[in-house]
């Protein structure tokens, strides 16, 4: 016959062969020793919910030891990567340029861009890009049109805003439009973020094709023209057509020249409109009862106007009133005489 404390020895070592901590071994096996003591159904109980723990923290132990553990490398690719600093967000290109196009395509691209600027930074980024487009000259850059609004008007609604269009070659464009988010000097980044960007590619080769047949076909014109004017057996009045159809051909070859090199202004450069708008303020929350209080001169100030207006659009319907009741008066007194005889 086993003595309590022998059957708490044969409970703890088996637990803590599993793996179970001592203490926790411990623990089973006062409660077990406890329960021993009592009567043979709750002994029965017992012996069934220690197996049942045995076979659990046996499960348990092989589970821990059978696991290896994770190497170093694959904890390190298993955790999330660094977030990235605002410096380092700030620097990196977000344009997205033109496709590049052959030498038998005339394509002209035109990008726009929306910017958002927060505080009163919006003057001061505004000013740095049409300054580096007017001084830069290694940019190349062609300032079509510059226009800044500082806000304010009569009821200090209008928002401060800014537009840029500029004109610049392939190879140039993409640096241009990340410089515009990039923080000016002394300025913390990420004051700058881009909004909406989009691209329109239009298709020039008919024009282009066309203007150049127009060119050559004038330049043979005119050199037949002078070829005629050469000749020695010419009359005068002829020369006098000769020159005056010289001169209108003339006129007409350096129009289509000029169009000839606006076309190719914009196949060999690309158009870039930027939109400079503020970032809309953040409202905090505002307490309901102060926001009725802040508002209620507006509020009286608008009943009170609404009331005179219904009091002015009466008055000419007083007269009509008063008119209606000498008649009701009238017409009451003779239905009451007819009754009285």
């Amino acid at each position: 016959m086993l003595s309590s404390d022998q059957r708490s020895r044969q409970v703890i070592q088996p637990a803590v062969r599993t793996g179970l901590g001592l203490p926790a071994a411990q623990a089973l096996g006062t409660m077990r020793r406890g329960l021993l003591e009592g009567p043979g159904w709750m002994k029965m109980l017992l012996g069934q919910a220690v197996r049942a723990s045995l076979l659990l923290c046996a499960l348990a132990g092989c589970e821990r030891r059978v696991a290896p553990p994770v190497p170093a490398m694959a904890a390190q690719a298993a955790a999330p990567p660094p977030a990235a600093a605002p410096e380092a967000q700030a620097r990196q290109p977000w344009f997205t340029p033109a496709p590049q196009q052959g030498a038998d395509m005339h394509m002209a691209y035109t990008h726009a861009v929306t910017l958002e600027v927060a505080g009163s930074a919006l003057p001061a980024h505004f000013t740095a890009a049409r300054d580096r487009c007017l001084t830069d000259a290694a940019l190349h850059c062609l300032l079509l049109h510059a226009e800044l609004g500082t806000g304010g008007g009569y009821d200090q609604r209008l928002e401060v805003s800014a537009a840029l269009r500029v004109r610049l070659p392939h190879d140039q464009v993409a640096a241009y439009a990340n410089a515009l988010t990039a923080p000016l000097a002394g300025e913390a980044p990420g004051l700058v973020r881009v909004l909406r960007q989009s691209t329109t590619a239009e298709d020039l080769g008919r024009p282009v094709a066309d203007v150049a047949q127009r060119v050559a076909q004038l330049s043979q014109y005119l050199a037949s023209l002078k070829a005629l004017g050469a000749r020695l057996t010419i009359s005068v009045s002829d020369l006098v057509k000769i020159a005056s159809e010289t001169a209108q051909a003339q006129t007409e070859i350096e129009t289509a020249q000029a169009q000839q090199r606006t076309l190719a202004l914009q196949v060999d450069t690309e158009e870039l409109d930027v939109d400079f708008q503020p970032q809309p303020p953040r409202t905090a929350q505002v307490d309901p009862v102060t926001r009725v209080i802040d508002g209620a001169q507006d509020v009286l100030r608008q009943n009170a106007a609404d009331a005179l207006a219904f009091g002015i659009a009466a008055v000419p319907w007083i007269p009509v009133g008063l008119v209606a009741l000498i008649l009701l008066a009238i017409l009451r007194r003779v239905v009451v005489g007819r009754r009285a005889r």
